[in-house]
């Protein structure tokens, strides 16, 4: 049982490199440990497996395997919560090293049930990637990326199985008011695909491929550049940006361990339990079509449009926009042949050639797009969705606003 409001596990620069679960890699394997990395790898491998949600690791950043205290909270760790970030603070002060003391909650909890998601997806992924002529491991990423929640969301806007931000979004997908292919988790895997084979025939290894999805190709080629596409440690122990933080340092050595630990997740975790794959038929939309024609014409339901077709958007369920023309309209399994006839059964007023026009505001002076949001009864958020706007306190007058 645990004593007083938090517990401390003093373990004094425990170095994880001695009890490393890497090893070196067959000629086959197209995912090489760098020179230096198991016990950086070990680290995360423990941060998925040994840590759970209620520990907080008081760790090196440079050297993340050394850990200088181990603090267990009464409740799993809550980035809100004021109290245990003092709690954090307080450990992190007790490390004596400054700044160069980081902290990192246990991940276990999370990875497993992520590990138990990943059924719905896998075999496809895999599949996709096979047929795309890249590594098939590379489907262990969104470990890295989501823990495989479809509906997974970033503090810097990135989204889905993939967090594709909509920027690089828009280079491999489609993202409209009806359809945001980021959330498709198939979709994106392809283009996910197609952005790693992008990312390793212009970098030439697969460390710096995979870093470059987290940091950015143009940084990689500068790495590249100085220290060799085969030196990979001295790129996370030398190469200097202002964006090449902890997270891309580590990024590579996460993918190896997440990649370690589901190849065999029964050393790590008990009674998992995987869910089934998602199966459907689909059919592809010949016209643009309103949300209500969907549901009483073909027959989707709310929760069916949602399971199915996470790509159509808020707007499309909220009928501001339509199912576009082309969409793969993906329908229960066995129904595809019924969904079909009743899609040729559909009248002709309520087939249409284009989406729906945009309505548009103009920005008065003083106006803030909170008392915007209020006038048409949307959101702040979905406002800043639809205009891409990065700050959302940052509007001038004479500026449009798409409203839907």
């Amino acid at each position: 049982m645990k004593s007083g409001p938090a517990r401390f596990l003093c373990l004094a620069l425990l170095l994880f490199g001695a009890r490393s679960l890497a090893s070196q890699p067959s000629p086959a394997d197209p995912f090489p440990i760098p020179l230096g990395f198991e016990p950086r790898t070990a680290f995360w491998t423990d941060v998925f497996t040994r840590y759970s949600s209620d520990q907080v690791v008081i760790h090196n950043r440079e050297e993340p395997w050394i850990v200088y205290e181990v603090l267990e909270l009464e409740e799993p760790f809550d980035s809100g919560d004021r109290r245990q970030r003092k709690l954090i603070r307080n450990a992190q002060r007790r490390s004596a090293v400054g700044e160069r003391a980081r902290f990192q909650p246990g991940l276990k909890e999370r990875f497993a049930s992520g590990i138990e998601r990943s059924g719905r997806y896998l075999d496809e992924m895999r599949t996709i990637f096979r047929e795309m002529r890249v590594p098939e491991d590379l489907a262990y990423l969104p470990h890295v990326e989501s823990s495989f929640e479809n509906d997974a969301h970033s503090a810097a806007a990135c989204v889905g199985l993939w967090q594709w931000s909509r920027g690089t979004g828009r280079e491999y997908l489609r993202i409209d008011r009806g359809v945001d292919e980021r959330l498709d988790p198939l979709a994106a895997t392809r283009a996910a695909a197609r952005h790693l084979r992008d990312n390793f025939e212009e970098l030439g290894s697969w460390p710096l491929a995979i870093t470059a999805y987290n940091h950015g190709v143009a940084g990689m080629r500068r790495a590249r550049k100085r220290y060799g596409e085969n030196r990979f440690d001295l790129v996370v122990g030398h190469y200097r940006s202002r964006s090449f933080g902890f997270a891309s340092k580590n990024f590579y050595a996460e993918f190896l361990a997440a990649r370690d630990v589901a190849r065999e997740p029964q050393r790590f975790f008990d009674g998992l339990v995987y869910e089934p794959p998602i199966v459907s038929d689909w059919i592809a939309l010949e016209d643009y079509l309103d949300r209500d024609t969907v549901q009483h014409h073909l027959g989707l339901s709310d929760q069916a449009i949602r399971d199915l077709n996470p790509a159509l958007t808020s707007d499309f369920r909220e009928g501001s926009a339509r199912a576009p023309r082309g969409y793969i309209l993906k329908v229960p399994a066995g129904e595809g042949a019924q969904v079909l006839e009743a899609y040729r059964a559909i009248p002709g007023d309520e087939r249409h050639d284009r989406q729906i026009p945009h309505r548009l505001h103009v920005v008065r002076e003083g106006e803030s797009l909170s008392a915007i949001a209020g006038r048409y009864g949307t959101s702040v958020g979905r406002l800043s969705r639809l205009n891409d706007l990065r700050n959302p306190n940052r509007i001038f007058r004479g500026q449009k606003l798409r409203i839907r």
